[in-house]
C-alpha cells in the first residue's frame, strides 16, 4: 500500500522507523491533519465548547483537559483517554488509542460531538516508509468505548473517517444523526477493519447525495458485527445501500445476535440494508452467523435487505434475512454472477416484493439450501416468484431443505426459473407455495428451463389458480424424474393439479403422482 496521508504523516513515518532502528521510540506529541480530512477554519469556529457540569472534560495519566485533542495529543501509543461531558469540534488520531466514555451523576452521557457544522473523528494511517517509500503500511488500532458520537456533518464522511489501514473498534456506543455524502456515519480509503461489538448502534444517520447511509466498506476492507451491536434506521436519499455501502473486494461479517435493520434506500434505488456492487477488481462477501438478522429494511427498488454484484453471500447456523421490502427481490437481489449459500437452519423469510421475487431475484448468479434451511413465507404482490425468481441462473436444494409457503399474485408461487435450472436433492422439498392468479403453484418453468428431481425430493401441497398445482412447465422446458420423487396433494384450479406441460417442453421418467386434483400429469399435445 503506497497511498499517501500527507506530508507530516510521512514525516512521522520516517522518524518512527528511525526510532526503531535506533532502539528507541518517541513520536511527536501533536500531528498535523493531513489535507482534506479535517473541516476548516471557519465551519470550526462555528463551534460552542459545553459548560457546566457538562463541560468537556478529557483526561489522561490524570491531568485533565478541556478538548479531547489535547488529551489524545498528551497521550503515548497504546495509552487512553477519558471523557466527560460533552466535548465539541474536531479531533484527529495518529496512534493506538483507547477512548472512554466516563458518565457521572451531573455530566450526562459522555458524547463527541460535531454540533451539525463539523466532522469528529479521523483515525490515521501510518505509512512505513521502505527503500523506495512503498513498502506496506498499517493503519492505527482506536477503540471507542460507551460514548455517543452525535450530529457530525461534512461534504465527504459525517462522524468519522478512517485513513489507510486504520483499525477501528467501536464498543458499547452510540453513533446517530451524523450526515454526510460519502457515508452517513463512518467512511475510509482502503484496507480497513471496522468492528462494532457489545450494543454498539450505528443509528439515524443520512447520505443526501450517494450510496451508505451509514457505514461505507470500501477496497479490501472489513467491517465485523458482534453481540448485540446494530446498524438502523438510516437512509440514503437518492441512491442505495440504505445502510451498508461494501465494495471493490470488501467483506462484511455478522456474528451473535447482530443486525442490521429498518433501513432505506432513496427514490428508486437498491439495497435496503446493503448495497454490494463491484466496480473494481474483487468479489464482494457478506456472511451472517450464529442468529444475525438483515431485517425490516426498504429499498424503493431491487434487494430490501441487500443488491449485490459479483458478491457471495453466506447465511449459517441461525441466521436470517426477513421482513424486507423491495420491488424486486424484496429480500436479495443477486446479479453479474453472485451467488447465495444458506446453511444449517438459516431462513430468508417473510419478504415482500412489489413486482417480483418475494425473496430473492437472481439473475446471471446461483442459489444453493443445504441442511435444513428454509425460503418461506414470502411474498410477490403483483407478478412472480413468491419464493424466488432466476433467469440465466440455477437454484440447487440438497438435504432437507424447504421452499415453502411462499405467494405470487403471477407464475410460480415457490419458484418461477427462465433459462435456468432447479435442482432438488436428497430430502428437498417445495411445499405449501400458492400461485394467486396464475400457473406453478410450487414451481413454473419457461424460456428452456429445467427441473430435476433426485433422492427422495418432492413437490407437494401447492396450489395454483390455473393450471400446474404442482409444476408448471412452459417454454421448451424440461421436467426430469432420476427415480419416483413424489409430486402430491397439490391444487390447480383448472388442469394439472400435479403437472402440467406444455406442447413443446418434455418430461423424463414417471415420478409418483398422488392425491393432486383434479389430476396427476397433464401433457399438452400439439
Amino acid at each position: 500500500m503506497s497511498t499517501s496521508i500527507g506530508a507530516r504523516s510521512r514525516r512521522l513515518a520516517v522518524a518512527l522507523g528511525a526510532a526503531l532502528i535506533a532502539g528507541s521510540f518517541a513520536i511527536p506529541a501533536a500531528a498535523a491533519v493531513p489535507r482534506g480530512v479535517g473541516p476548516s477554519a471557519a465551519d470550526l469556529a462555528k463551534i460552542v465548547p459545553a459548560s457546566g457540569a457538562k463541560a468537556c472534560v478529557a483526561r489522561h495519566d490524570g491531568v485533565a483537559y478541556s478538548t479531547l485533542q489535547a488529551a489524545v495529543d498528551a497521550a503515548e501509543p497504546g495509552e487512553g483517554v477519558t471523557v466527560q461531558g460533552t466535548c465539541a469540534g474536531f479531533t484527529f488520531v495518529d496512534k493506538d488509542l483507547t477512548i472512554r466514555g466516563v458518565q457521572t451523576a451531573t455530566s450526562g452521557k459522555p458524547t463527541l460531538t460535531g454540533q451539525r457544522a463539523v466532522p469528529i473523528l479521523a483515525v490515521a494511517g501510518l505509512l512505513l516508509a521502505g527503500p523506495k517509500g512503498d513498502a506496506p503500511g498499517y493503519g492505527h488500532k482506536v477503540t471507542l468505548r460507551g460514548l455517543h458520537i452525535v450530529d457530525g456533518v461534512s461534504s465527504s464522511y459525517g462522524a468519522i473517517t478512517l485513513l489507510d489501514g486504520a483499525h477501528l473498534t467501536v464498543v458499547d456506543s452510540v453513533i446517530a444523526r451524523n450526515r454526510g455524502t460519502a457515508a452517513g456515519a463512518i467512511q475510509g480509503t482502503q484496507d480497513l477493519i471496522i468492528e462494532l461489538r457489545g450494543s454498539t448502534e450505528v443509528r439515524k444517520n443520512r447520505n443526501p447525495d450517494s450510496n451508505g447511509g451509514a457505514i461505507e466498506v470500501t477496497n479490501g476492507s472489513l467491517l465485523i458485527m458482534r453481540g448485540t451491536s446494530s446498524i438502523h434506521h438510516n437512509q440514503t436519499r437518492d441512491s442505495g445501500g440504505g445502510g451498508v455501502l461494501l465494495y471493490c473486494g470488501s467483506s462484511v461479517e455478522m456474528h451473535d445476535d447482530s443486525s442490521i435493520h429498518n433501513n432505506r434506500a432513496g427514490d428508486s434505488d437498491d439495497g435496503g440494508g446493503i448495497e454490494s456492487y463491484e466496480p473494481c477488481d474483487g468479489r464482494n462477501q457478506i456472511v451472517l452467523n450464529d442468529r444475525a438478522s438483515i431485517h425490516s429494511n426498504f429499498a424503493t427498488d431491487d434487494g430490501g435487505a441487500i443488491e449485490a454484484c459479483e458478491t457471495d453471500i453466506f447465511l449459517n447456523d441461525d441466521a436470517s434475512i426477513h421482513s424486507n421490502t423491495g420491488e424486486q427481490g424484496g429480500g436479495v437481489y443477486l446479479d453479474c454472477g453472485s451467488t447465495l449459500t444458506l446453511e444449517d437452519r438459516a431462513r430468508i423469510t417473510d419478504n415482500v416484493a412489489g413486482e417480483d421475487a418475494g425473496g430473492v431475484y437472481t439473475e446471471g448468479s446461483s442459489v444453493a439450501l443445504r441442511g435444513s434451511s428454509r425460503i418461506s413465507g414470502n411474498r410477490a404482490v403483483s407478478e412472480d416468484g413468491g419464493g424466488l425468481e432466476g433467469f440465466n441462473s440455477s437454484i440447487t436444494l440438497f438435504d432437507s431443505a424447504r421452499i415453502s409457503g411462499n405467494r405470487a399474485a403471477g407464475y410460480g408461487g415457490g419458484i418461477s426459473i427462465g433459462d435456468g435450472s432447479v435442482t432438488l436433492n436428497g430430502n428437498a422439498r417445495v411445499t405449501g407455495n400458492r400461485s394467486v392468479g396464475e400457473n406453478g403453484g410450487g414451481v413454473v418453468l419457461y424460456f428452456n428451463a429445467t427441473l430435476t428431481l433426485n433422492d427422495s425430493s418432492s413437490v407437494t401441497a401447492n396450489r395454483a389458480a390455473m393450471n400446474g398445482g404442482g409444476i408448471g412447465v412452459y417454454g421448451s422446458s424440461t421436467l426430469t424424474f432420476n427415480g419416483s420423487q413424489l409430486i402430491s396433494n397439490n391444487v390447480a384450479g383448472m388442469a394439472g393439479g400435479g403437472a402440467w406441460v406444455e406442447c413443446g417442453s418434455a418430461v423424463n421418467g414417471t415420478g409418483t403422482y398422488t392425491g393432486n386434483t383434479p389430476d396427476g400429469l397433464v401433457l399438452e399435445f400439439c
